[in-house]
């Protein structure tokens, strides 16, 4: 059985048992029969006074080792990505002109711009929209989607910085990045473009047709090819969203020793949002969790909530 508790209930046992304290302080998974027992028989005294619901004290009571390398994993999510994001935070672009632009600083407006440049049909704009606000729902992050009105000032110098940045084999990103970094950075949000043409990056494959990254602001789509199924587009911009709210690599890339054996059972090769190529519109646990301390990472470096 799977194992879900609160940050708010973890840290009521930590500050009132000491005996839960001393449980979470072990240094590794590999806890001893004794320790089990020990753990057992003080959950089993203090049921009454943990305000738990069946479920979870039977779930935790059954695999403590489960329960102890959840909370080892969630603290140490926390510290590397409050330090990842540190290190992003403080990594500046260059635009055209050579001014520098601090990279991350789009995450302060809570808010992602859609910005459809294409000759595709403004109902992908839904579907896309859709599609980012289905992870941000799950993950509780309290941030605002909203569709570009098509015409207005910003509007035009995203559609003329795609447009100028056409090369035989489709859109080069790093063009459009760097002509529309001060955009951006005066807008304060992240920018998710919809393009009809192909994608050029130096980090991706020829052929995918999306791409986003936390490190810049920015989702791009490429539907060269016209496939704008509807299902399709949706997950998609599910998965591109992941990349563009922390989560850099792809859901079998996500490796932690401890995690990957006690926490969940892992998902088969195509059956996460986050698998290369996803065909499953859902997210599994260890991507939605790895997401969600991504944030409280930021959270605990930058002092502001953004987690609802």
């Amino acid at each position: 059985m799977s194992i879900y508790i609160s940050d708010q209930k973890v840290e009521f046992l930590l500050q009132t048992y000491p005996w839960f304290q001393e449980f979470i302080n072990k240094s590794t998974t590999k806890l001893s029969k004794k320790d089990l027992s020990i753990f057992k028989d003080n959950f089993d005294s203090f049921k009454a006074e943990l305000d738990l619901e069946n479920s979870d004290f039977e779930s935790i009571r059954e695999n403590p080792q489960q329960f102890h390398a959840l909370i080892k994993f969630r603290k140490r999510r926390m510290q590397i990505f409050a330090e990842q994001y540190a290190y992003s935070s403080k990594k500046t672009v260059k635009c055209f002109a050579g001014k520098k632009y601090y990279a991350t600083n789009w995450i302060h407006s809570k808010k992602i711009k859609i910005f459809n440049v294409s000759l595709l049909s403004n109902d992908i704009s839904q579907k896309v929209k859709e599609g980012l606000q289905d992870l941000i729902s799950t993950i509780h992050l309290d941030f605002d989607v909203v569709v570009a009105k098509m015409g207005d000032g910003l509007f035009r110098a995203v559609q003329s910085a795609v447009h100028s940045s056409s090369i035989s084999k489709g859109i080069d990103i790093s063009k459009v990045e760097k002509k529309l970094i001060p955009f951006r950075e005066h807008n304060n949000c992240a920018f998710v473009i919809i393009t009809d043409k192909g994608l050029v990056h130096e980090n991706i494959s020829q052929g995918d047709v999306g791409y986003g990254n936390f490190k810049s602001g920015f989702i791009f789509f490429g539907f060269k090819n016209g496939n704008i199924n509807s299902d399709f587009v949706k997950r998609l911009a599910k998965h591109e969203c992941g990349h563009l709210l922390g989560l850099e690599t792809h859901h079998e890339i996500l490796k932690d020793a401890d995690y990957l054996r006690f926490l969940y059972t892992r998902t088969g090769k195509g059956d996460c949002n986050m698998c290369p190529s996803a065909t499953n519109l859902n997210t599994c646990k260890p991507c939605i969790e790895s997401i969600i301390y991504f944030w409280k990472g930021i959270e605990h470096h930058t002092k502001t909530k953004f987690l609802k």
